[in-house]
């Protein structure tokens, strides 16, 4: 593998969504470039795969098995980023469902208020719990996953609104990116990331995009200036909320 970004080594990052997908690729490759890595999933078949394919990284990285939509979760993570660093440069709430769905009335039961615990309020929680370690940080930054189907422009012209439940998360992700960058403006650099459509168990088989697509749009992200906060961002290009 080329070298992608001396920056790397040494990062202190804590990643949902470790066991698949993005997240089980960002963490390969950050590792791959000496950065250290506190990984969370929930489905323990998936995170002792994770476990085992990663082990040749040794004490670099370690795992928290726990639902992130239970507030406990959060807890146990900062316990975990307390223990091993003391501190936190990088924080990425990758992990989210998408719940399909032709319209609100379509929906099943209960999917929009599961959508809101796993894509909204777990980033919430994390981002509560470990401030006080990416205050410690070195110029720290939170990445919180948003998507294109949560633009303004998508939210209006989703026509008969399909994937509600998955575009008003992901809309409220957003708004909670903007509120935490001013909140933390000169203290954390806050931004909103969107990795495209891509093929992964969300994404679905159908997807124009493959994971490494997404690794290098989120390289080219977190490669992005300290300075650059409260931004909804692909790559390096900044898109409209």
């Amino acid at each position: 593998m080329k070298q992608i970004e001396p920056w790397l080594a040494g990062k202190r990052i804590v990643l949902t969504g470790v066991s698949r997908g993005i997240g089980r690729a960002a963490a390969e490759t950050f590792l791959r470039h000496k950065a250290q890595v506190v990984g969370v999933s929930r489905d323990r078949k998936n995170l002792d795969k994770a476990k085992a394919d990663l082990a040749g990284f040794g004490s670099a990285v370690s795992f928290v098995c726990g639902d992130i939509q239970d507030p406990r979760t959060a807890v146990q993570v900062a316990a975990e980023v307390k223990s091993r660093w003391g501190g936190l440069d990088l924080l990425l709430n990758c992990a989210a469902i998408s719940r399909w769905a032709q319209s609100f009335e379509e929906d099943q039961e209960g999917w929009l208020e599961e959508s809101f615990r796993v894509n909204v309020l777990s980033q919430h929680y994390m981002i509560r719990n470990l401030l006080p370690y990416l205050r410690k940080g070195t110029e720290p930054r939170i990445l919180n996953f948003g998507s294109g189907a949560g633009m303004i422009a998508g939210v209006m012209d989703s026509g008969t609104g399909d994937m509600g439940s998955y575009r008003l998360t992901k809309l409220a992700v957003h708004g909670l990116s903007l509120l935490y960058a001013n909140q933390l403006k000169g203290e954390v650099s806050v931004l909103c990331f969107d990795p495209g459509w891509i093929r992964t168990d969300l994404g679905g088989p159908n997807a124009p995009d493959d994971v490494a697509d997404a690794v290098r749009r989120l390289l080219d992200t977190l490669s992005l200036d300290w300075t650059v906060t409260g931004k909804f961002v692909k790559g390096t290009d900044i898109l409209p909320w």
